[in-house]
């Protein structure tokens, strides 16, 4: 959860699992898409990721 600034891994993370966390505000950003697939592969090992 610490692959960038808290809490955009943490918000993705829940999107990823089904939970609905809104928008990200300014000044946080979107993460990168090597950022997101890395949360997907270790929610995938720890059986929470389809």
């Amino acid at each position: 959860m610490f692959i960038t600034t808290n809490p955009v891994p943490v918000k993705r993370a829940l999107e990823f699992v089904g939970v609905d966390t809104g928008p990200l505000r300014l000044p946080l950003v979107d993460l990168t898409e090597q950022e997101a697939q890395k949360i997907k592969e270790v929610l995938f090992s720890m059986g929470l990721g389809s």
